[in-house]
């Protein structure tokens, strides 16, 4: 694919502007919310508060969650294709993705 492919057109910009509500931060805050889950579970199964069953199926919806954040992140929806926020769709993406 072209890099002139990849580009939006002005009318595209437009409609994307319009739709979108800007940066997102309840994607960032769902990937800082879910690791702090799944570091939690980690934490209690550790101390021996927690089964490793339960624990394995927490960090299972959580990972599952993950999923949205590295959509979001592939598809520059984070910074809303902002080149100012364009950095955010690479952290957050490879933050899960590690």
């Amino acid at each position: 694919m072209s890099d002139s492919a990849a580009r939006l057109t002005s009318e595209e910009r437009e409609v994307s502007q319009r739709l979108s509500q800007g940066f997102a931060w309840p994607t960032v805050l769902l990937l800082v919310v879910l690791i702090v889950i799944e570091v939690g579970v980690i934490a209690a199964w550790a101390a021996g508060v927690l089964p490793l069953l339960v624990g394995v199926l927490i960090n299972s919806i959580a990972s599952y969650g993950l999923y949205t954040v590295v959509h979001d992140s592939v598809h520059r929806s984070i910074s809303n294709r902002d080149p100012e926020y364009a950095r955010w769709d690479s952290i957050c993406g490879n933050v899960v993705g590690s």
